[in-house]
């Protein structure tokens, strides 16, 4: 799971330099890793379909234009397809419904990540998330529409069918997924279930063990090739604090 993907700028965790993500996908490469996609993955799962030796799914959260201009060549130079999560109100409308069906049209898969980017709790809120009315955690109804909407906006601009769903902050419950099946989805995704910070094992919000729920690996921005190789090998996750790693994700087996 990356985010932005920048030319210029600082690296942060959401924010990753061109020069340093080209060099993650050229080791990818490098040892035989093999770009799928969620039908890819559906079909491993349902139907007993092979994937290759060493699978690997590139999805990226949120939507800027340099998932466009900077992530797609990258991409298109070493023969990977990538998952685009896009929630709609970051959108510049035309120009960015004519970016996603280019991507679409090359076989990349456009996928839903809600309207507004809320987080999709059903408790309380502090002063740092975004849910749908403030601090008030989101009702049933106001999923609902997160989900819905999404999805029928991402149909609409690229003619395609819209089959994903990853959860915005990584915040979402049985309830919430089931409802996301309801209106369509094949597949939701989300991060890791569990993390090991300061020594300490935190469950992430959201239990349930349908396999339709995907968790992936959180690739930090400022996740050099000193540390980028081991967090592939370990399926853990890479957030770096300045030039120090200093967390790995526990990972999904």
């Amino acid at each position: 799971m990356y985010h932005e993907v920048i030319r210029d700028g600082v690296p942060a965790q959401y924010a990753i330099p061109e020069p340093l993500f080209r060099e993650h996908m050229a080791y990818l490469a490098a040892h035989d890793f093999v770009a799928v996609l969620p039908d890819d993955y559906q079909a491993f799962l349902e139907q007993g379909k092979p994937l290759p030796a060493k699978p690997v799914m590139l999805t990226f959260d949120d939507w800027t234009t340099d998932h466009f201009e900077v992530v797609r060549p990258i991409l298109n130079d070493f023969g990977f397809k990538g998952v685009f999560f896009v929630h709609t109100a970051a959108l510049s409308l035309p120009s960015d419904g004519e970016r996603l069906r280019a991507l679409s049209r090359e076989g990349h898969v456009i996928a839903a990540h809600s309207v507004h980017h809320y987080y999709s709790t059903q408790e309380p809120c502090d002063k740092e998330w975004k849910c749908c009315r403030g601090l008030a955690p989101c009702t049933a109804e106001e999923v609902r529409h997160e989900l819905e909407e999404s999805k029928r906006i991402l149909e609409d601009l690229t003619g395609a069918p819209i089959r994903n769903f990853a959860w915005p902050g990584n915040f979402f419950s049985d309830a919430t997924v089931a409802m996301a099946l309801k209106a369509g989805f094949t597949m939701t995704f989300a991060v890791e279930r569990q993390v090991l910070e300061s020594g300490v094992l935190r469950n992430r919000v959201g239990v349930t063990r349908d396999p339709r729920l995907v968790f992936r690996t959180e690739i930090d921005g400022r996740c050099g090739m000193e540390h980028f190789p081991e967090a592939v090998e370990s399926q853990r996750c890479c957030v770096v604090s300045r030039t120090r790693f200093h967390r790995y994700c526990v990972p999904q087996r």
